[in-house]
């Protein structure tokens, strides 16, 4: 009985370790744009699946119609978040309007850029109208982590995105430094997961919260 009591007393403090971060379109970590570098709520379309989780539908004006943006546009949008910790695993849900191309720290997540067009965006996933799930662990790191959206107008209407995803950690100590750069703006960033109160010095260029 002992020795389980034991046992149980270490497994609760490992899970007590862990953390989760949350990020994506205005979920309130640094996020930003290569075109305005200001992530903008904007009111979808009543044919657009709904914002995920706590997240909103962002462009890079309020009304993404007016003035309409040409076909052929293109935008990075930035989204930052770090990991306290040995990463344990992830997801992000993305819904665009119309086709996207999606990395992870530079790595290859998706693609349907210039994607056919469906009646109200890509035909294929991502789209407006159903999320696609994409697994981030095999390119999580500990410390700083950065999804990149490269989106596309196809349609000459709406120009949009919704993101939203988690990643797990198990406490590892303080992140790494971030890279210094001459052009970043230093950004005090909270992190809140599983009681675990992470206050690091990050510095991302486009940082917008």
């Amino acid at each position: 009985m002992f020795h389980k009591t034991i046992g149980l007393f270490f497994c609760a403090s490992a899970l007590a370790l862990a953390g989760t971060v949350t990020f994506g379109t205005g979920v309130g970590l640094p996020e930003g744009n290569d075109l305005t570098g200001v992530n903008v709520a904007t009111i979808p379309a009543s044919v657009f699946h709904a914002p995920i989780g706590t997240s909103v539908w962002e462009s890079t004006q309020a009304d993404s119609t007016n003035p309409p943006i040409p076909n052929g546009t293109t935008v990075n949008f930035y989204f930052g978040f770090i990991l306290a910790g040995l990463p344990l695993a992830g997801t992000v849900d993305i819904l665009v309007d119309d086709s996207a191309r999606g990395w992870l720290n530079g790595n290859l997540l998706f693609d349907n850029l210039g994607s056919p067009q469906g009646p109200n965006c890509a035909a294929s996933l991502p789209n407006c109208l159903t999320p696609l799930t994409v697994n981030l662990a095999p390119f999580l790191l500990p410390g700083t982590n950065m999804l990149t959206v490269l989106a596309s107008q196809d349609g000459r209407a709406q120009f949009a995105i919704d993101a939203y995803g988690s990643a797990s950690f198990q406490d590892g100590g303080a992140p790494p430094p971030a890279p210094r750069s001459e052009a970043a703006e230093p950004l005090t960033t909270l992190l809140i997961g599983s009681g675990l109160l992470v206050i690091a010095r990050k510095q991302f260029p486009w940082s917008h919260v």
